[in-house]
């Protein structure tokens, strides 16, 4: 059972896909959310999020924002991006150019 995984920026949905697995940034450190994890809401900080869908992991880079988790559905607010979803070969080009 996936997750409904949403990032959202101001002008756009980047990301409206299922997904198996979510790792993120906060403040004290990086953490994974699961299918059957407890609700669960963080400060984001400037970072990588991660997320597999359809057994393909993607990569965003993001500014600050807020991870909201409640029930099968996540939820990434976020002022801006630096990245649009990748694969890993192409994530060290993305970082590299900041």
């Amino acid at each position: 059972m996936a997750m409904k995984l949403k990032v959202l920026l101001p002008e756009r949905v980047l990301v409206d896909e299922p997904a198996d697995k979510v790792v993120a940034e906060a403040a004290n450190g990086s953490f994974c959310l699961l299918p059957r994890h407890v609700d669960f809401t963080a400060a984001l900080v400037p970072g990588i999020l991660t997320y597999e869908s359809r057994g393909t992991e993607h990569f965003v880079a993001t500014d600050e924002g807020i991870l909201v988790k409640c029930g099968d559905e996540v939820l990434v607010l976020s002022l801006i991006h630096i990245s649009e979803p990748t694969r890993p070969l192409y994530i060290s080009y993305a970082v590299f150019c900041l």
